[in-house]
Protein backbone atom coordinates (compact mmCIF):
# COMPACT_ATOMS: atom_id res chain seq x y z
CA UNK A 1 0.00 0.00 0.00
CA UNK A 2 1.36 3.78 -0.86
CA UNK A 3 1.26 6.18 1.79
CA UNK A 4 0.33 9.20 -0.16
CA UNK A 5 1.28 13.03 0.73
CA UNK A 6 0.91 15.97 -1.62
CA UNK A 7 3.21 18.76 -1.90
CA UNK A 8 3.70 21.70 -4.10
CA UNK A 9 6.53 22.33 -7.12
CA UNK A 10 7.68 25.37 -4.60
CA UNK A 11 7.85 22.94 -1.57
CA UNK A 12 10.05 20.56 -3.55
CA UNK A 13 12.50 23.04 -4.09
CA UNK A 14 12.30 24.67 -0.46
CA UNK A 15 12.00 21.47 1.45
CA UNK A 16 13.62 18.86 -0.78
CA UNK A 17 15.78 17.44 2.14
CA UNK A 18 12.85 17.13 4.65
CA UNK A 19 11.14 15.40 1.30
CA UNK A 20 13.88 13.19 0.50
CA UNK A 21 13.83 12.10 3.99
CA UNK A 22 10.36 11.06 4.50
CA UNK A 23 10.35 9.52 0.85
CA UNK A 24 13.30 6.72 1.78
CA UNK A 25 12.81 6.53 5.51
CA UNK A 26 9.17 6.76 6.06
CA UNK A 27 8.39 5.15 2.54
CA UNK A 28 6.16 7.87 2.16
CA UNK A 29 5.02 9.08 -1.76
CA UNK A 30 4.06 12.40 -2.83
CA UNK A 31 1.97 13.87 -5.40
CA UNK A 32 3.49 16.56 -6.42
CA UNK A 33 1.15 19.80 -7.39
CA UNK A 34 1.23 22.99 -9.68
CA UNK A 35 -1.95 25.06 -10.31
CA UNK A 36 -3.90 22.51 -8.64
CA UNK A 37 -3.36 20.04 -10.66
CA UNK A 38 -1.05 17.05 -10.41
CA UNK A 39 2.38 17.21 -12.15
CA UNK A 40 4.68 14.32 -11.23
CA UNK A 41 5.37 11.54 -8.24
CA UNK A 42 7.69 11.25 -5.80
CA UNK A 43 8.56 7.90 -4.42
CA UNK A 44 11.63 5.74 -3.27
CA UNK A 45 13.40 3.74 -5.37
CA UNK A 46 12.26 0.74 -3.53
CA UNK A 47 8.26 1.63 -3.97
CA UNK A 48 9.43 2.00 -8.19
CA UNK A 49 10.87 -1.36 -8.36
CA UNK A 50 8.26 -2.93 -6.74
CA UNK A 51 5.67 -0.96 -8.97
CA UNK A 52 7.51 -2.56 -11.96
CA UNK A 53 7.45 -5.92 -11.20
CA UNK A 54 4.17 -7.29 -12.56
CA UNK A 55 1.64 -8.46 -10.62
CA UNK A 56 0.74 -11.81 -9.57
CA UNK A 57 -3.06 -11.54 -10.04
CA UNK A 58 -2.37 -9.86 -13.82
CA UNK A 59 -2.87 -11.99 -15.55
CA UNK A 60 -2.90 -10.55 -18.94
CA UNK A 61 0.52 -8.58 -18.48
CA UNK A 62 2.29 -12.04 -17.63
CA UNK A 63 0.54 -13.88 -20.81
CA UNK A 64 1.82 -11.33 -22.95
CA UNK A 65 5.37 -10.99 -21.69
CA UNK A 66 5.15 -15.05 -22.04
CA UNK A 67 4.05 -15.07 -25.65
CA UNK A 68 7.05 -12.84 -26.46
CA UNK A 69 9.07 -14.37 -24.78
CA UNK A 70 8.18 -18.08 -26.37
CA UNK A 71 8.50 -16.36 -29.96
CA UNK A 72 11.71 -15.16 -29.47
CA UNK A 73 12.11 -19.17 -28.55
CA UNK A 74 12.42 -21.06 -31.60
CA UNK A 75 10.58 -24.21 -30.59
CA UNK A 76 9.55 -26.96 -32.69
CA UNK A 77 6.22 -27.53 -32.52
CA UNK A 78 3.12 -29.23 -34.14
CA UNK A 79 1.72 -26.83 -36.99
CA UNK A 80 -1.69 -27.97 -35.62
CA UNK A 81 -1.15 -27.67 -32.21
CA UNK A 82 -3.56 -24.78 -31.54
CA UNK A 83 -6.64 -27.04 -32.90
CA UNK A 84 -4.97 -30.08 -31.31
CA UNK A 85 -3.73 -28.91 -28.38
CA UNK A 86 -5.80 -31.10 -25.65
CA UNK A 87 -4.86 -34.01 -27.66
CA UNK A 88 -1.28 -33.12 -27.27
CA UNK A 89 -1.72 -32.35 -23.67
CA UNK A 90 -3.85 -35.61 -22.81
CA UNK A 91 -1.24 -37.96 -24.56
CA UNK A 92 1.74 -36.62 -22.78
CA UNK A 93 -0.21 -37.27 -19.89
CA UNK A 94 -0.69 -40.88 -20.30
CA UNK A 95 2.33 -41.40 -21.55
CA UNK A 96 4.00 -40.30 -18.28
CA UNK A 97 1.62 -42.25 -16.63
CA UNK A 98 2.57 -45.07 -17.96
Amino acid sequence: MLNIDYTTIRDVQRNYKKISEEVNKDDMSFVVMSNNRPQFVIVSLNKFSQLQKPNRNDAGTSLLSLIDWAEKKDFDLPADLSEKHDDYLWKKSEQKKN
